[in-house]
């Protein structure tokens, strides 16, 4: 892990982004904080891409300076985040735009319904995970996670979904400026 910072440090990275979680696999908190010492060694910034509590606990327990997605975050995770001055960078969408987006076009009109019902039900729990952060002091970053291709829009379009799922979750218009300008 501390070669792999290295390396990409030594090839001008500006950030080094880890992806924490994916699948059965998690990078060790000692891995994290291999990372996260050679980056801040030389004045860069870690982004970690987690995705439930324990990824999400590395992350903070290793000192990265921001959180992406977090999708499943435990208080305690958000008090943490907050104390260390971590970001979270919550890459939500309203409900709609997930069954746009992804949703076949053979679905049947109930098929349909199914997906945006589910969709809904994770956007609640994205929304409430949000004002969970926004609570307990944990700075937010605009984040959209745009690297894919969604039917009718540009990536530009799509990104500003995010920030309507951030207002509808309830940040207030000032906290959301904030989000996508100066927390970014």
């Amino acid at each position: 892990a501390r070669r792999a910072a290295r390396e990409q440090l030594g090839y001008g990275a500006d950030l080094i982004k880890v992806i924490v979680n994916t699948g059965p696999r998690v990078v060790s908190l000692d891995e994290m904080k291999a990372i996260v010492e050679e980056a801040h060694r030389v004045g860069r910034t870690v982004a970690a891409h987690a995705i439930g509590d324990t990824a999400t606990r590395i992350a903070a327990e290793a000192g990265v300076t921001s959180i992406e997605h977090a999708y499943t975050v435990p208080d305690e995770v958000l008090r943490m985040m907050a104390q260390k001055g971590i970001y979270l960078v919550p890459t939500d969408y309203p409900a709609e735009f997930y069954v746009d987006a992804f949703a076949s076009s053979s679905l049947t009109a109930e098929q349909r319904r199914q997906q945006l019902e589910g969709a809904k039900g994770f956007a609640q729990a994205s929304a409430a995970r949000l004002m969970r952060a926004v609570r307990a002091g944990v700075k937010v970053a605009f984040g959209s996670d745009e690297y894919y291709d969604t039917p009718g829009r540009t990536r530009g379009q799509a990104s500003l979904l995010t920030l309507q799922a951030y207002q509808e979750a309830g940040m207030s218009p000032l906290e959301v400026l904030r989000a996508a300008t100066v927390n970014s």
